[in-house]
């Protein structure tokens, strides 16, 4: 349904899932930017990446845990979001 029809994939799944479904997703050269970490190393097909000329970008923004600790301390010094 949804093949080859997004440039970019924010993929925030910390949990254990295959990137192969996701990569097709992608359009031709089209990146997937990986936000979750998995508890154990998930398998990577070459061909998916090299047949469409797909890429793999990362950030290290934080689990689940340090996300928690950073909302209860928002919440203990009533800082809230600005929305426009």
């Amino acid at each position: 349904k949804h093949k080859r029809r997004f440039d970019v994939v924010l993929n925030t799944i910390s949990g254990d899932h295959r990137y192969s479904p996701v990569l097709q997703t992608l359009k031709r050269k089209g990146t997937l930017v990986i936000l979750g970490i998995p508890p154990q190393p998930e398998p990577l097909e070459a061909g998916d990446l090299i047949s469409d000329g797909h890429q793999i970008a990362g950030s290290l923004v934080g689990g689940p845990q340090i996300t928690q600790e950073m909302l209860n301390l928002c919440g203990a010094k009533g800082i809230s979001a600005w929305v426009e």
